[in-house]
């Protein structure tokens, strides 16, 4: 079982739609849950016309019932397509159920058959109960925007969010305009282990909305998900047979999760870190590389933009 958390510090970079993305494309060998626990509300349920009784809601009334952990079957809906979500409620949950609720979930969830939890949080507040689900995450992943704002917010709070949660956090970026991956990770010390592109079409079919299948088959942001989801899961030798042009060996899908009897160096070098340097769908970018970017800025702390006759993909 592994708890992967999905969450942004600015604006709507598409949260739940990467979540969701992911969640669709984590490997069938594995049973993955998209748990939505976004504080500040609930999508799926109105985005495809689902029953928010059936979810946080009911699991929370069952969890009142019983002594333990209630099953997890009960209380979840499928997507188009077959993904299994647990929707959020209309109104949030009060915030003092909040902390034993995230246990009960994990508990119900490794107990049965082992789901792979996959937890759309949504925009993270300061302080918020709803933050107890970094603790007990393997990894936290912070979806951004590559514009100056965006990648501003995130090292404005990347000091708070790396005490919390060390080497579990890592970076997804959304877009190809704005700063390239080397210069966001320099500037906010996460790695950086995947990146999507802006696909507004595509992004609305994962949003309910009809799309022609063969338009959402050619899509980027399908493959760039596939890429992600093996980065996450584990299974980096498959990611990088799905990568053409891949030039590094693969390296084994044990190795990809870092052991607590490893070397010095492994553990220090932590989790998330070594998967971003093992992502195969993520070129990083040198410092004199990057994407287009609409402007400068003068200030010398932020990451240099690259000139746009230095595209590269």
């Amino acid at each position: 079982m592994t708890t992967i958390c999905f969450a942004s510090v600015k604006g709507a970079p598409g949260v739940t739609t990467l979540t969701t993305l992911v969640g669709a494309a984590w490997p069938t060998d594995r049973r993955a849950l998209v748990a939505e626990c976004d504080p500040s509300g609930s999508d799926l349920a109105v985005r495809f016309q689902l029953s928010a009784k059936c979810g946080w809601s009911s699991f929370a009334a069952a969890a009142r019932r019983l002594d333990g952990a209630p099953p997890l079957l009960p209380h979840l809906q499928n997507l188009p397509g077959g993904l299994v979500a647990m929707v959020g409620p209309r109104s949030p949950l009060p915030p003092e159920s909040v902390p034993r609720l995230v246990d009960l979930a994990i508990e119900a969830a490794s107990r049965d058959d082992a789901w792979d939890l996959l937890i759309d949080l949504g925009r993270l507040p300061v302080h918020s109960p709803y933050l107890d689900w970094l603790d007990r995450a393997d990894v936290v992943v912070i979806v951004t925007g590559t514009d100056a704002a965006s990648v501003l917010h995130v090292h404005d709070r990347s000091g708070d969010l790396l005490s919390r949660c060390a080497e579990r956090l890592g970076l997804v970026l959304v877009g190809e305009a704005g700063y390239g991956g080397h210069e966001i990770e320099d500037f906010t010390g996460m790695p950086v282990i995947g990146q999507v592109p802006d696909d507004v079409t595509a992004a609305a079919a994962l949003a309910g909305h009809p799309i022609h299948q063969r338009r959402l088959a050619r899509s980027s942001l399908l493959r760039s998900g596939r890429q992600i989801a093996l980065i996450l899961s584990g299974d980096t030798a498959q990611a990088a047979e799905h990568e053409p042009g891949s030039e590094e060996p693969a390296p084994a899908v044990q190795d990809a999760w870092p052991s607590a009897h490893g070397s010095a160096d492994e553990r220090q070098s932590g989790l998330v870190g070594r998967l971003a340097r093992m992502r195969p769908g993520f070129v990083r970018l040198p410092a004199s590389v990057g994407s287009v970017t609409a402007g400068t800025t003068e200030s010398t702390e932020e990451p240099t933009p690259a000139s746009s006759e230095q595209v590269t993909r």
